[in-house]
């Protein structure tokens, strides 16, 4: 499979129609289901921050800079350190909320861990007004670097989640998508000179400030067909202005959100929506772990397969595949 990163130009008043430079890498082996497992982009767009298999085939955090071939793992951070990551406003420094709830801060070149704090696990945000930002059920934590804890600042419903983050300009604060149970995702903006929230848009399902007052967003179909647009941001309101523009190819997407990340100068690494990513083959494993293909001509996408089971006696495999989609049409298949 292939990401796809692209970079945008644009005007400083408006966001209009190319000139698009746009070119594509290849996934390496060692990166499962990418971009699914994307984890950050450095606010300049020189780098890549991902999750992929070690040689022990052991989920590990890799950093792939634009100028590079191929990633190379984060020294200092563990097998346990998954979760999400957030690079600092220099771009110097990352921060991760782990899974198992602690977040922790380290040199872009990885190294020396520090913990700051036990929160989350959940979406990160590192904004230019300082404290890291980790998301928790019903509400959204604030951790000053070196210091702890700093506040907190509830959702519109203790049931909600929060589903991305990204960083405003100009100690601004940051965006964040709010999502309560199945409902429409819907970006927010927390305002750091006023410490107020405020809702920005509804059925926004990520969104990023572009640079140059613009607001780069994504909106889902019931399909998961994601589609990237932009359109001008008043920084001093939080408000978007004008009418939408589209920017970008459909993209990949998955339930928790769209498989794209949008750097502030506009640069952009997504998974494009043309079936040449993400596809998956049934293998069959004995207990020696010879593992042998079952058709090695059928494969299915991530969101594209509802389950599988065993026959009695372990011959055949039954599973169900929506092949035009998760809104498509849904086929039971039997692989020997």
């Amino acid at each position: 499979g292939a990401a796809a990163v692209a970079g945008w130009m644009q005007r400083p008043e408006a966001p209009r129609d190319g000139p698009v430079e746009r070119f594509r890498i290849e996934i390496p082996e060692y990166l499962p289901n990418a971009p699914l497992f994307l984890g950050a982009l450095s606010p300049d767009g020189s780098a890549i921050a991902f999750l992929g298999w070690d040689e022990d085939r052991v989920l590990r955090w890799f950093l792939k800079d634009a100028g590079e071939l191929d990633g190379t793992m984060v020294e200092g951070l563990q097998a346990e350190d998954v979760g999400a990551m957030a690079f600092s406003p220099d771009g110097e420094r990352m921060a991760v909320a782990t899974s198992n709830g602690r977040l922790l801060t380290l040199p872009r070149s990885g190294g020396s861990v520090s913990a700051q704090a036990e929160v989350g696990p959940g979406t990160i945000v590192w904004p230019e007004d300082g404290p890291v930002a980790v998301s928790e059920p019903g509400r959204i934590v604030r951790v000053a670097v070196d210091e702890g804890v700093l506040d907190t600042i509830p959702l519109s419903d203790s049931l909600s989640v929060v589903q991305q983050m990204a960083p405003l300009p100009e100690g601004r604060g940051f965006l964040y998508v709010e999502r309560a149970g199945g409902g429409t995702p819907n970006l927010w903006a927390f305002d750091a000179r006023s410490g107020e929230t405020r809702l920005v848009r509804e059925g926004i399902a990520a969104a990023w400030y572009g640079g140059a007052g613009t607001l780069v967003f994504v909106e889902m179909d019931p399909d998961f067909t994601a589609t990237v647009a932009a359109a001008r941001f008043d920084i001093a309101s939080l408000q978007v202005q004008g009418v939408p523009v589209e920017l970008a190819e459909p993209v990949e997407a998955r339930p928790g959100g769209p498989n794209v990340i949008v750097a502030a100068g506009g640069t952009a690494v997504y998974s494009p929506r043309d079936g040449s990513f993400a596809r998956f083959e049934l293998v069959w494993v004995d207990r020696s772990g010879t593992v042998e293909p079952v058709d090695r001509g059928f494969a299915f996408g991530a969101l594209d397969q509802g389950g599988q089971r065993l026959s009695p006696d372990g011959s055949r495999v039954v599973l169900s595949v929506t092949p035009e989609g998760p809104a498509g049409r849904l086929d039971v298949v039997v692989k020997r």
